[in-house]
């Protein structure tokens, strides 16, 4: 698992500025973080589905290629640091 502020390259940099993205062995931490994230910050979306003005700060993308979940400020992104990183 990787972690750490994003730019305008990634998908969602749009909005989001804090990424984590799980590598193929991290898909039991990814299903237990993401859980944990809709426990602390409320229920949100795959990113394709996000919208700012219906969704809390995160959402996530899981595709053939990526596995990311997507905070969009320090707030949330602090919140997993502290509970989750290494």
């Amino acid at each position: 698992m990787k972690h750490g502020k994003m730019d305008g390259r990634f998908s969602g940099g749009r909005y989001f500025n804090y990424k984590v993205e799980f590598l193929s062995r991290d898909r039991v931490a990814y299903c237990k973080i993401r859980e944990w994230c809709w426990e602390q910050f409320g229920s949100s979306c795959e990113l394709d589905f996000w919208r700012p003005d219906e969704h809390p700060g995160w959402c996530w993308l899981k595709d053939n290629d990526r596995v990311r979940i997507y905070f969009v400020s320090e707030k949330e992104y602090s919140w997993f640091v502290l509970r989750w990183a290494n």
